[in-house]
Formats: C-alpha cells, sequence, structure tokens
C-alpha cells in the first residue's frame, strides 16, 4: 500500500482532494448519487462511477491529488513523485 490514499501522512489530503470534485460534480450536475467511502483505489473509482458517483480516471485522480498537495505547500511531493514515476513523465 504505497500510495498516497493509504498513507496516514497524505490519506486525508487525499480524501480532500475526491471530496473537492465531488462537491464540483454535484454543483455542475446536481445528480452524484454516491460519494466515494473509504480510501481511493483504482477500482473503488471504477465502482464509483458504475454506481453513480463521479467519473474520475485513477491517472487524473492522482494527477489531481499531486495538484491539491502543491495547493496547500506540499510541492516537494509532487515534484518527488514526477521526476521518479513513469508514467508521470510521460504525461508531462
Amino acid at each position: 500500500m504505497f500510495t498516497l490514499s493509504a498513507s496516514p501522512a497524505f490519506g486525508a489530503l487525499a480524501t480532500a482532494h475526491l471530496r473537492d470534485v465531488e462537491a464540483v460534480e454535484q454543483g455542475l450536475n446536481g445528480d452524484l448519487d454516491v460519494r466515494h467511502a473509504g480510501p481511493v483505489t483504482k477500482s473503488t473509482l471504477a465502482k464509483l462511477a458504475r454506481d453513480g458517483g463521479v467519473n474520475l480516471s485513477w491517472d487524473d485522480y492522482r494527477l489531481g491529488v499531486l495538484g491539491h498537495l502543491e495547493d496547500h505547500g506540499m510541492g516537494g511531493v509532487a515534484e518527488l513523485m514526477n521526476c521518479t514515476m513513469t508514467t508521470l513523465m510521460k504525461r508531462s
């Protein structure tokens, strides 16, 4: 479980990002049936979309969490991840 979503240090910030995404979706469409409960994983995001929640890809979620961390003064984490994760390096 080496993910930011499951990390004791970053889990709450990762959840806050998803809550922000859900709030925006609710405000735009007003038809959000389900909200995510618990640590986010690739499979829980897919289930959430199937069940009427936000439709957010795993990659977009991860990039959003890194942006959320940057917005909260933790840009070093995002910079480290962008320099070490090949999937993020390809997107830059």
